[in-house]
């Protein structure tokens, strides 16, 4: 499925916990292939707290390429929670 599509599913989910739960589950799944497609579709989620869940998901789930680390740091919403995917990296 592209990343558009499986926006679209997500978006039948109510914001909050809900849309949250359905995207942990497809990135434990390995859905979808694209590191930057997971990357676009954390960032529709409103909450910063359930964005840093699904970051910490992706972050145990997948390999995070070297050249892609920085990139997925950056998405963490503070000093803290950038730690908290640094030690979930191996950092």
């Amino acid at each position: 499925m592209s990343a558009a599509h499986l926006g679209a599913v997500l978006e039948t989910f109510p914001d909050g916990w809900a849309r949250r739960r359905a995207l942990l589950e497809l990135l434990r799944a390995g859905v979808p292939d694209s590191l930057d497609d997971a990357f676009s579709l954390i960032e529709t989620l409103a909450s910063d707290r359930d964005r840093l869940w699904c970051l910490g998901t992706l972050a145990d789930s997948r390999e995070i390429p070297e050249g892609d680390r920085e990139a997925f740091l950056a998405a963490a919403s503070s000093p803290a929670a950038r730690r908290r995917l640094e030690r979930r990296l191996g950092r």
